[in-house]
């Protein structure tokens, strides 16, 4: 039986375990994971994850179709319902992967350090996990300096306003104005970055790959 042509393959970052350790865990979540292939497998739905401890804080993985699932389709799209059940599969695996590896301790968390589908035969990258948070993006380091310098600016100028000769009530209504208008801007301008960090947790998020002629 030929193997797949399409697979995924990533690695995890965890805290220090050794590979009894790490499959014990992941039978938490994964209750039919073995030990089996290069170290131990986890059966999904019409696909299977083989998985390898690299060292005793790196796991790496495959998933990859089962041939009679990926059968099921006509030649012209057998690769992208390969590539759709691949997603549906590792989303699911790295949901019981973030869940099962997490220690509890502060820095105990797995990471995702990298996810990609791959063309085994071509050895092409079709699409990649995007495993960099949107909080530590270009767009989100210059928001975040966008609202450093409005509450900077905010906070001269309401202590300008303060050892400026004004009336109490022209003082407040100023101070009032500079806070609403500057430290909203601060905040307003920061939340588009939260949401899209909102939704990059809950699911995996792909992008698609230019192949490089």
């Amino acid at each position: 039986m030929a193997a797949p042509q399409i697979i995924v393959s990533g690695l995890v970052e965890h805290s220090q375990m050794d590979a009894a350790q790490v499959l014990a865990k992941v039978q938490s979540r994964f209750p039919r994971a073995s030990a089996a292939g290069l170290d131990f497998v986890v059966p999904l739905m019409d696909c299977e994850a083989e998985f390898f401890c690299v060292s005793s804080t790196n796991l790496e993985f495959r998933v990859k179709a089962l041939v009679a699932g990926a059968a099921a389709a006509s030649s012209s799209s057998r690769t992208v319902t390969a590539a759709e059940m691949l997603v549906r599969a590792t989303e699911s695996l790295w949901g019981g992967l973030e869940a099962s590896l997490n220690s509890g301790r502060r820095r105990g968390r797995p990471t995702l350090v990298r996810c990609s589908i791959e063309d085994t035969q071509s050895r092409t990258t079709l699409l990649a996990c995007e495993t960099v948070s949107p909080l530590r993006s270009s767009g989100a380091k210059l928001a975040f300096a966008i609202g450093a310098v409005l509450t900077l600016a905010a906070i001269v100028l309401i202590f300008w306003q303060t050892v400026t000769p004004h009336s109490k009530e022209a003082r407040e209504s100023n101070i009032l104005g500079i806070s609403i208008s500057l430290f909203v801007s601060a905040g307003l301008v920061q939340l588009p970055i939260f949401a899209n960090w909102i939704e990059w947790k809950k699911e995996l998020s792909w992008k698609y790959v230019r192949s490089v002629p």
